[in-house]
């Protein structure tokens, strides 16, 4: 009896196999050419039973057992490009120190395997890597109702297709021949100088009052907000302007029931910030003591609480703008440039973008005060008045005296706009 080609048993007693996540896969790769003896590589996987199933086949792939051409898609993404990619996950909290390129987020690695599981094997997942068409994407692509989610779907295909090629396991990256989804520009309902205190006032002896001060006054991301520590704002930075200086370094993020420090988004999301003294003298005595700038029940408030709060203290306030805890930041952003006429790259530098572009197409919202600063710049230019200035002459719509113009041919010289007429005969016959 043939023996097959790999075996996949549950590592959970007494759980039945349709709810059972953690498998053992072990692979038949033929024997040892010194020893003889029979060679079973093995490995723990988590994952429904499918899923492993489709892992084992990688395995085999990976070993030279079978061709490359003959791997799925699902066989592919489930069975090879989720695995690496979870094995680039980083592991533990952030405690400083250079921040490793080759790493990705928990959260990240989650989105991708959302992504693979529920979309991509569905749409994709019986076809063979490389007999996937463009055509076929494109199609199923249209049928994902939402434009943010058939991105989304697009580029994890894409990063995916990208590594199979490094890899050697397809030729073409398939997306290549498929347009990226774009969604138009959406509109983010943000507020100006006038409103923000409504808001402010509306937390006021709230927990998280210091939290939405700062998210107003420098523009902090939600994580970066609640990785603050007390001990870690300056208050000997004292200005007429400025009031505390603290150091973004981490983000705080809660997943499966452990919160952990992430390094900021981007290396430019790395910076030094002064509070706005009328910001640092309402935090100030927030933050006396030490730990958790922000905290619920003791302990560090976690992002889906904070933003779960704010929905309900600004909806029971009826406040005139219905925004998330997010638009903070960009009503941030806003207000700078539109009301007070900042360069974008000072925007940049306090928001923590990579560059302008970010800056001005994702976080600052069109608005009429730009077009009333450029009107009135240009009112300046109106016809000078008043009995010192030189007036323009007046000749009632009569032709200017003198000999029609021919004053200008004799100021400049003919020679100048000479023409030669190059013979073309001549040319041609040389």
């Amino acid at each position: 009896m043939k023996r097959k080609p790999y075996s996949v048993e549950p590592l959970e007693p007494g759980v039945p196999r349709e709810k059972c996540r953690r498998w053992m896969i072990r692979v038949s790769a033929g024997h040892d050419p010194v020893t003889g003896k029979r060679l079973r590589p093995y490995e723990t996987f988590e994952g429904t039973e499918t899923e492993a199933n489709l892992r084992a086949m990688a395995m085999k792939v990976e070993r030279g057992l079978v061709p490359t051409t003959g791997l799925t898609v699902a066989e592919y993404f489930v069975g090879v490009y989720l695995p690496w990619a979870k094995s680039r996950v980083r592991r533990g909290s952030y405690d400083g120190g250079p921040r490793d390129k080759g790493k990705i987020t928990r959260e990240t690695y989650r989105n991708y395997e959302q992504t693979v599981r529920r979309s991509i094997v569905p749409m994709f997942g019986s076809i063979g890597l490389t007999d996937l068409k463009p055509y076929y994407v494109e199609s199923q692509l249209s049928t994902i109702p939402t434009i943010g989610a058939r991105r989304v779907v697009y580029k994890v295909l894409r990063q995916g297709y990208r590594r199979a090629v490094k890899w050697q396991l397809a030729t073409f990256v398939v997306t290549d021949a498929v347009d990226e989804p774009m969604p138009e520009k959406a509109v983010k309902p943000v507020v100006k100088s006038s409103q923000m205190w409504d808001y402010i006032d509306a937390f006021e002896g709230d927990e998280a009052l210091a939290a939405v001060v700062i998210a107003f006054a420098v523009g902090l991301r939600r994580s970066e907000i609640l990785a603050i520590d007390r001990e870690e704002i300056d208050w000997s930075v004292s200005t007429p302007e400025a009031l505390g200086r603290f150091r973004v370094w981490r983000s705080y993020h809660y997943m499966d029931g452990e919160g952990y420090f992430e390094p900021p988004k981007s290396f430019t999301s790395a910076r030094t910030l002064l509070l706005p003294r009328w910001a640092g003298e309402i935090v100030w005595p927030l933050a006396q003591g030490t730990g958790p700038l922000v905290v619920h029940d003791g302990k560090r408030m976690r992002p889906d609480h904070l933003s779960r709060h704010w929905r309900e203290v600004t909806k029971a306030a009826g406040l005139p703008v219905d925004m998330p805890l997010k638009n903070t930041r960009h009503s941030c952003g806003t207000m700078l440039v539109r009301e007070d006429g900042l360069p974008i790259a000072d925007v940049q530098q306090l928001l923590g973008h990579s560059t302008p572009v970010v800056t001005s197409e994702f976080y600052v919202q069109a608005g009429e005060e730009s077009v009333e600063r450029a009107v009135a710049a240009m009112n300046k230019r109106a016809r000078p008045t008043g009995p010192n200035c030189p007036k323009p002459p007046k000749n009632d719509g009569k032709r200017p005296e003198g000999n029609g113009g021919n004053d200008l041919k004799n100021i400049v010289s003919p020679g100048i706009f000479k023409i030669i007429k190059p013979d073309f005969k001549r040319a041609s016959n040389s």
